[in-house]
């Protein structure tokens, strides 16, 4: 839809059937030509998803607008309109959309809209209703333009600014926010208990939250049933950020799992705690020792690192990933689906993936999925690995000609052998919910895995077995990504749309 002579901008979406009140908007739509209500003297033009026969085959040309008009797009139910919502004013550099689930509409350099499901308000919209049609995140303190960082856990979402300031919302009954109670809380807001901090990276887990701030100290709240918040003092949840007083030294990296936490010192030592991995373990050691890092309620440096320098770590749920300052990938824990490239179903101490697996390239940067892995090497090629029924890795099996394979032969060959995905190469940016993936490659988003909430944004809640682009974001530059176990979230910044978006 593009609006004419306005500073303001609104959009209005499907319901079943349109109200139509006056003749101040003009509306294409899948209804008949209809008419709504606009508070002012302005003209727009409006496009569905789809045309109805009279308008012929070609649904009308929409030219792009200069920077001085205001313009959007996106998709109705059916292309049909509605109520009309004013949004922020689109000079703002840049508004978040953090949390599609289902396919987001987007506004061109001003916000991305969020749609699907929303049990605990984790999408900040102000409550907990699955969302049928896509919206805008409105009333966000924060400036926008100033956001760093994204991040998501099991159902609550973390931004931190570039002024070190953590916004949070969503699941709460744990206290993993760090505001001091335990009701869920539907908008972002600012976690005032670090006021005294600089926050540098937040990592969230199923249910609570490690906060990492710029001085290297490493604070965390929420649930500790598991030990996973490295404070053996607390017994319940923690509703207030504490700092981890046993971790002496400087902290440069952290990582959440399901149940258990990590973090990097900047003298290159892994620390490990929560007993997440545990039960796993013991099963699989038939008696043996455990090492004390896989069964620690307070961190522990993790065995088997002595001779190299990590630099950052990932978690999955039952597995842990420590990356090096030479491009080494070491991995321990769960190896149900083949993510940790060897024959073992668990390692109790960190082995060496053979570099042999990325083509003798050096490993740049990791990410990790519940039960997946995705690395970048330093050229910039992407490798994935480790669980494949959702369509994790991004890619299918290959036979050779002339033979069969059943689905879980395929699902082994898949997953224990990284292999790179050529679409997803120079990617500037990844992120990994549970079983799902979000990458930026060349300025657009791409989306894959498991879809049954929409949170690969396709308008679908089918499983997306390769990267798709996102296409309601269009070619967005300078965008930050963020997954939660089920949810996913995009900042995006300059957008541009393929005209053909307007047609599908």
């Amino acid at each position: 839809m593009h609006f004419h002579g306005t500073n303001n901008t609104y959009v209005w979406l499907c319901p079943p059937k349109p109200s139509l009140r006056d003749s101040s908007v003009s509306c294409f739509g899948h209804e008949p030509l209809a008419f709504v209500e606009f508070p002012g003297k302005h003209e727009a033009l409006a496009q569905g998803r789809r045309f109805p026969a009279r308008f012929g085959h070609c649904p009308p040309v929409i030219p792009p607008l200069p920077r001085s008009k205001a313009r959007i797009t996106g998709s109705g139910c059916e292309g049909t309109l509605g109520v009309p919502v004013q949004l922020r004013s689109w000079y703002l550099p840049r508004l978040p959309a953090l949390g599609w689930p289902s396919s987001p509409v987007v506004l061109c350099e001003v916000s991305v809209f969020l749609k699907g499901a929303n049990s605990y308000g984790q999408l900040g919209l102000g409550h907990k209703e699955d969302v049928l049609v896509p919206q805008a995140l409105e009333d966000f303190s924060c400036k926008c333009e100033d956001i760093a960082s994204i991040a998501g856990g099991g159902g609550h979402s973390a931004v931190v600014t570039g002024a070190g300031q953590l916004f949070v919302c969503g699941h709460n009954k744990d206290g993993q926010l760090g505001l001091n109670h335990t009701e869920d809380v539907l908008r972002f807001t600012l976690c005032t208990a670090l006021s005294g901090f600089c926050v540098k990276q937040v990592a969230c887990g199923w249910d609570f939250t490690i906060i990492l701030v710029g001085s290297g100290l490493v604070l965390s709240c929420g649930s500790n049933s598991f030990g996973q918040l490295g404070l053996p003092q607390i017994s319940g949840p923690c509703l207030i950020p504490q700092k981890i007083e046993s971790l002496k030294e400087n902290v440069m990296n952290v990582a959440a799992g399901l149940r258990h936490a990590l973090a990097a010192t900047d003298s290159g030592l892994v620390l490990q705690w929560g007993t997440g991995m545990a039960s796993q373990a013991r099963r699989a050691s038939q008696g043996k020792a455990l090492p004390v890092f896989l069964t620690a309620k307070e961190p522990c440096e993790v065995a088997g690192l002595a001779d190299v320098k990590v630099k950052a770590v990932a978690a999955g749920s039952c597995h842990s990933v420590s990356l090096t300052d030479e491009g080494h990938l070491y991995v321990w824990g769960s190896n149900k689906h083949g993510q940790l490239v060897s024959r073992n179903i668990f390692l109790a101490e960190p082995k060496k993936i053979d570099t042999q697996c990325f083509s003798h390239e050096r490993i740049g940067a990791v990410w990790s999925g519940w039960t997946h892995l995705v690395a970048r090497t330093e050229a910039g090629k992407v490798f994935t690995w480790g669980r494949v029924d959702y369509g994790q890795l991004g890619r299918h099996a290959v036979v050779p000609s002339g033979q069969q394979s059943t689905a879980s032969e395929q699902c082994l060959e898949l997953g224990n052998t990284p292999v790179s995905v050529p679409c997803l190469n120079g990617a500037s940016q990844i992120a990994c919910g549970s079983e799902h993936n979000l990458a930026i490659v060349g300025g657009q988003c791409f989306s894959w895995g498991w879809n049954e909430h929409g949170m690969c944004g396709d308008g679908t809640e089918a499983n997306v077995h390769v990267p798709k682009p996102v296409k309601a974001l269009g070619c967005a530059k300078q965008i930050l990504i963020g997954c939660g176990a089920g949810h996913s979230m995009a900042l995006c910044q300059n957008s541009s749309l393929d005209p053909a978006h307007l047609e599908s």
